[in-house]
């Protein structure tokens, strides 16, 4: 039985644009220009990162149980105004403890629509028997995600030539335009609240996700996995630099960068990956680890290609561990999931960013990134082998025959 009067295709359509305006973000790719051209280093630098990511773990698990308890579509409205507050602020307040701070309320303001909006768009494709084309649906998100991300960065570029404080400014402009898009988000009846306490619920979920095969690998990987993007991916534009890219053709790359995983995106739901589960999961792995890894091994602007391939993997690959993931959560525990996976992305990223800003200013930026993929590969061994131990074991004791 449906459970929305709302047309179908206008909430598609209004779930597609809040996504494309949120990811508008035309400072990104001149950020750390940004951050530097205020004489901080890269330590400090990836210690306010952290500090956002610090930030996220706070958040993240609060948040998605609000989301869970109240409202959906309120608390990604409260995150864009947080977000857009924040960054307003940061062409005003110019200094390193100011960054911080703001940069955990962005956090806080990330935190409050991470989880929450993927969880109100499959609920609401659930209430409309639709379930079943989240992968369709996720898949064209994301390529209109990864364009909006394509033009943004292009535009970056080019306005922080003439005023990189431009870039700010309008980025917080359309986080304001983005609250007013899923204002007119009809939240589905099919989300049942849970009457759960707070505690009791954060600790069910969490163990649920630990336990279930499906979701525990997902977590570790994403996680991990997550951790070694984000950590090199905010050392692209001294990267950039190292190999003798000006700053006029950083938004050129970060867009084809976009157009990349866009095209990953978009042809993912032609690519039947639900025989097998791992397979998105080995692609996902391999596909970041050697690019970033190769990244530090050849110091020239060819290595930028690299990345291109990195990110067609992420957009291949996406919407197949995001469906594994969701089609294991309950509608009551699916924000406070959510936000639990993204708070140990956070978790991973806080720990190990600031040691490697340290490594980049001491021993270089190519050694940032060939010590990242090392120790990202060390990690993942371990959790492999342990989960592996594990699933054999569980599978040795089940087919012990009792002695009568």
């Amino acid at each position: 039985m449906k459970q929305s009067n709302a047309p179908i295709g206008k909430q598609i359509t209004l779930y597609y644009l809040f996504n494309f305006l949120i990811r508008f973000m035309i400072y990104f790719p001149v950020f750390v220009v940004f951050l530097q051209s205020v004489d901080l280093n890269n330590t400090q630098i990836m210690i306010i990162l952290s500090v956002y990511n610090a930030a996220v773990i706070i958040g993240e698990v609060p948040t998605g149980v609000f989301a869970d308890r109240f409202s959906r579509k309120g608390s990604v409205i409260i995150g864009c105004i947080l977000q857009g507050a924040s960054i307003f602020l940061m062409v005003v307040l110019k200094d390193y403890y100011s960054f911080i701070i703001l940069e955990a309320i962005f956090g806080i303001g990330t935190t409050f629509q991470s989880g929450a909006i993927t969880s109100l768009f499959y609920d609401y494709l659930k209430g409309e028997n639709l379930e079943e084309s989240f992968v369709k649906y996720e898949s064209k998100k994301w390529g209109f995600v990864f364009i909006s991300q394509g033009i943004a960065s292009i535009l970056g570029g080019i306005i922080a030539n003439f005023n990189i404080d431009l870039t700010l400014i309008l980025t917080g402009i359309i986080f304001v335009l983005s609250v007013f898009v899923i204002a007119f988000f009809k939240e589905p009846t099919l989300h049942v609240r849970t009457d759960e306490g707070y505690a009791a619920h954060t600790k069910n979920t969490f163990l649920f996700i630990i336990k279930n095969n499906v979701t525990l690998p997902i977590l570790v990987i994403n996680g991990l996995t997550q951790m070694l993007f984000f950590t090199t991916l905010w050392l692209y534009q001294p990267y950039f630099k190292a190999v003798g890219i000006h700053i006029s053709l950083f938004g050129v790359i970060y867009c084809v960068m976009n157009v990349f995983i866009a095209i990953g995106g978009f042809i993912s739901p032609k690519v039947n990956m639900e025989k097998t589960r791992s397979r998105p999961l080995v692609i996902y792995c391999v596909g970041t680890f050697i690019p970033i890894f190769l990244m530090g091994i050849v110091h020239s602007y060819i290595s930028v290609t690299f990345t291109f391939v990195m990110l067609f993997c992420m957009g291949l690959t996406n919407t197949w561990i995001q469906k594994s993931w969701e089609g294991e959560i309950s509608s009551p525990q699916r924000a406070t999931a959510s936000s639990i996976n993204n708070c140990i992305a956070s978790l991973f990223f806080a720990l190990i960013a600031p040691f490697i800003g340290l490594i980049g200013d001491n021993y270089g930026i190519f050694s940032a990134f060939i010590f990242s993929a090392a120790l990202y590969a060390f990690l993942l061994l371990i959790f492999v082998a342990t989960y592996v131990l594990k699933l054999n074991k569980k599978k040795t004791h089940t087919n012990v025959t009792p002695i009568k």
